[in-house]
């Protein structure tokens, strides 16, 4: 890979691997029905759990999705990653979760 190709990958958000480092969140508000959709960037957002030896052993990212249409229920997801940012749980407050 060329380094023009590098630096455009880096502003463009493409990882260079084929894998993308966003994570989709779509939920349905509780109170509404409103669909919601959001992204979580698995570069940035997550938050580090150590293990006792001091190597990374999980993450987790907390994020509130707010509607802007019939109502402003704020809804509460909160995601657990493994080591390798693999989806391993989710919870929802104030709403479900729409799969694809």
């Amino acid at each position: 890979m060329s380094l023009l190709q590098r630096i455009l990958n880096v502003f463009s958000g493409g990882s260079g691997t084929g894998g993308s480092m966003l994570y989709p969140v779509k939920v349905k508000c509780n109170r509404c029905g409103e669909i919601l959709t959001g992204t979580v960037n698995l570069a940035n957002d997550l938050s580090v759990e150590y293990s006792p030896s001091g190597s990374p052993q999980s993450y987790s990212c907390r994020k509130i999705v707010q509607g802007n249409g019939r109502c402003f229920q704020t809804i509460e997801v909160v995601l657990h990653f493994d080591s390798h940012r693999t989806l391993k749980e989710k919870e929802i407050h104030g709403g479900t979760f729409v799969e694809e």
